[in-house]
């Protein structure tokens, strides 16, 4: 998932399997989810959740980044 100017919101459920790796130029990162975090920076952070087999990449110029938990 990307974005030029605009927030990127990715809603997933708890025990999906998921190597993640998100930045943002001048934005922020957020994330409501228990990850392990494995290099985190100001404007980018890479971590998994679970045991993961599967990656995203989401990436913004000018947006924030919100990574939820899919609820029942």
């Amino acid at each position: 998932a990307s974005s030029d100017d605009g927030d990127v919101t990715i809603t997933i459920p708890a025990d999906l399997a998921l190597k993640i790796d998100v930045s943002t130029d001048d934005g922020s990162v957020r994330s409501s989810l228990p990850m392990t975090i494995e290099v985190e920076g100001d404007h980018h952070w890479s971590g998994t959740l679970n045991a993961p087999e599967m990656s995203l990449t989401i990436s913004t110029d000018d947006g924030d980044i919100s990574i939820r938990e899919l609820l029942d």
